[in-house]
């Protein structure tokens, strides 16, 4: 008798911890599709940039006046110093999703954590840095101040050596604790991608390179293959950046679903299989916008 319990509690153990494992891997491929992920919006941001910088220095070299001629260039650098500047704001915001993704992969590491470390200190300093960027550009919804620290303070429990079970229930709190910050950075990334504003940049864009380059080529009377060659190159790359900004938005919008279904099975000790669909998805969507991304790194 003591024998048959013993074998149906090693079953029992057995069959959690395999539970456990599925989940605690399940997230780890998650956070590696989300660790990046900001470059996917960013990209947008960067290639506007470059059109119009481009597109720019086609019409400034249409005109003969060497004041009017420089003043253009002038106005070109200011323009660009301000693309970068209102770039790198809402970069910041979106790479707190990053750094989020690259704790949950710390966190569900196979290797045991042995030591505290600065890492973990630093962690929490630039998640709170992050959040507190966000906020500054956050229309729809701020995040509450400290969270960054919070997330560490469950990482510190972790830098001691511990039991997989362990690991387990720290990678729980840490996921369902983060869910409202996934959550608040997906809404505010969506509304930046869907705003009317960028849509009417990509559309300015699109236009300004017919103007610019017909303008150039009414001015000059014989001008060299390798501008037929950029308008090309132009036309294809502001003709790329619709395409990647709808993929993004369908990506942002699965991976909050995704992350969502992560913090309830894992709060609720469901089953790993209870999330496939929405990871699956959130994988599907991923495929398609690296994808695009590549193909627009090749023009």
């Amino acid at each position: 008798m003591k024998l048959i319990l013993g074998l149906i509690l090693m079953l029992l153990v057995a069959s959690c911890l395999t539970v456990s494992t599925e989940q605690r891997r399940m997230v780890q491929q998650f956070a590696k599709r989300a660790e990046n992920f900001s470059v996917y919006p960013e990209k947008i941001g960067i290639e506007l940039a470059g059109i119009r910088e481009d597109r720019g220095l086609y019409y400034a070299n249409s005109l003969t006046d060497v004041t009017t001629h420089l003043h253009e260039l002038d106005a070109i650098l200011a323009e660009r110093r301000h693309d970068d500047k209102v770039s790198a704001g809402a970069s910041a915001a979106f790479r707190l999703l990053d750094k989020y993704a690259k704790g949950v992969l710390q966190l569900s590491s196979d290797l045991p954590y042995k030591t505290r470390s600065a890492l973990f200190v630093r962690f929490g300093t630039e998640m709170d840095t992050l959040v507190e960027k966000f906020n500054q550009v956050a229309v729809s919804q701020r995040l509450p101040s400290g969270i960054g620290s919070l997330l560490t303070r469950i990482l510190d429990e972790a830098t001691n050596g511990f039991l997989a079970g362990r690991q387990v229930s720290l990678l729980k709190r840490y996921v369902v604790n983060a869910d409202t910050l996934v959550a608040a950075v997906c809404v505010e990334m969506e509304r930046w991608l869907n705003s009317e504003q960028l849509q009417l940049l990509i559309q300015n864009e699109s236009s300004g390179v017919q103007e610019s380059f017909t303008f150039y080529y009414t001015r000059r009377s014989s001008p060299p293959l390798e501008s037929d060659k950029a308008y090309l190159d132009l036309k294809r790359l502001v003709e790329s950046l619709n395409p990647l900004r709808s993929q993004c938005v369908r990506t942002v919008r699965s991976l909050a679903v995704a992350h969502h279904k992560l913090a309830e099975v894992l709060s609720r000790r469901r089953t790993a299989r209870e999330m496939l669909d929405e990871l699956n998805d959130f994988y599907r969507e991923t495929e398609r916008l690296r994808s695009l991304y590549e193909a627009l790194n090749k023009l």
